[in-house]
């Protein structure tokens, strides 16, 4: 049985949520999904579990983070993101869910 949320569909809905929140450090919009489980060379169209841990960065704390490693960034920010990307996966989920009741009920 094929995995929905491994869908391309639902990997690219999910990047589109995150896209749409602000920076978890500075507030702005405009953000990158950073993956905090790296997605390697899996190619752009590909969807996996990684797409699924994100949070929403403006792009130059995605560089900032890419560079100095997540250990120094959590510790220069004080921020924890693991539950932070948890946060934003379960409000995803919820919104998603309700408007497939919504649509299907």
């Amino acid at each position: 049985m094929k995995n929905l949320l491994l869908t391309p569909k639902l990997g690219e809905i999910y990047k589109n949520y995150i896209k749409s929140k602000t920076c978890i450090i500075c507030g702005k919009m405009g953000v990158d999904p950073h993956h905090l489980e790296a997605r390697g060379m899996g190619g752009k169209n590909k969807t996996s579990w990684k797409d699924y841990t994100c949070v929403p960065l403006h792009h130059r704390y995605h560089v900032e983070l890419d560079n100095i490693g997540i250990e120094r960034f959590v510790e220069k920010y004080r921020v924890r993101l693991e539950p932070v990307e948890k946060n934003i996966l379960l409000g995803h989920a919820f919104k998603y869910f309700r408007e497939f009741i919504l649509t299907e009920g």
